[in-house]
């Protein structure tokens, strides 16, 4: 009953914003569920913040899509922190997701490259520039 809820609430969403595709919202579900599971070693259940959603969800892009994760999001119009926070809040006004007293849009709008923390996992460092055997001329 919860996925037809959330389905159902998803299309709702589409009604007055069709920026981001049904597939995004339920990436971006998943990924809030990754996070929350991720930091329960850690701490018991409590909110997440943006940079802590954030983070988890590049962690769970990039353990989903691998090498492709900034292109899958690029595919759903996901560019940006502030993208995460449309669709959140989007979410929020639909009561699938909550928020606390000090929680607002504004938390998304920070200095956080989306796309550079997706690559980077799977960016290979040059190799030093130094040959590996020496050259007789």
């Amino acid at each position: 009953m919860e996925n037809i809820d959330f389905s159902g609430k998803v299309e709702h969403i589409l009604t007055y914003d069709r920026q981001y595709p049904v597939a995004a919202y339920e990436f971006l579900n998943t990924a809030v569920k990754y996070t929350i599971d991720r930091i329960a070693d850690a701490a018991p259940r409590r909110h997440i913040g943006a940079r802590e959603l954030l983070d988890g969800m590049v962690a769970y892009a990039c353990e989903a899509y691998g090498p492709l994760a900034a292109e899958v999001l690029d595919s759903w119009r996901v560019y940006t922190a502030q993208d995460v926070g449309n669709m959140v809040y989007n979410l929020v006004r639909e009561k699938l997701f909550s928020t606390n007293e000090n929680d607002s849009p504004q938390d998304f709008e920070l200095a956080y490259d989306l796309r550079a923390r997706l690559l980077a996992p799977f960016r290979q460092e040059p190799e030093a520039a130094v040959p590996k055997a020496p050259i007789i001329a």
